[in-house]
């Protein structure tokens, strides 16, 4: 549960710009979701950065860019830990249960930064 709902800070006060900016996956490994009470001054390097992994963020307003910065780490982690599990004979179910278990929230952090 998250109990953090900020106003609009991108254009303008409205539900799609409030925190927390929400990135959906049909895989329970890879939603993400990012609240904060920040603003971010290098957004136009963020966004580029996206650019050059081959990202088509949806717009470029600051929690945008952040949240799919990061949710790229959070994607990467978990492809790496799917091959890991499911090489050691892992059915697809179990796989996502170990991933879970196994994801490294400081280590991406530490990568998306």
């Amino acid at each position: 549960f998250l109990g953090h709902v900020r106003y609009g800070t991108d254009g303008a006060n409205i539900v799609d710009k409030c925190h927390p900016q929400s990135r959906p996956s049909n895989w329970m490994t890879r939603n993400f979701l990012l609240a904060g009470n920040f603003n971010i001054t290098n957004n136009e390097v963020l966004f580029n950065s996206l650019l050059e992994i081959g990202q088509h963020p949806r717009e470029d307003s600051d929690t945008v860019t952040l949240t799919e910065k990061i949710a790229h780490f959070v994607d990467k982690a978990n492809n790496d830990l799917y091959v890991r599990f499911s090489s050691q004979g892992h059915n697809p179910r179990n796989c996502f249960n170990l991933i879970a278990e196994h994801m490294d929230l400081g280590r991406i952090l530490r990568r998306a930064a």
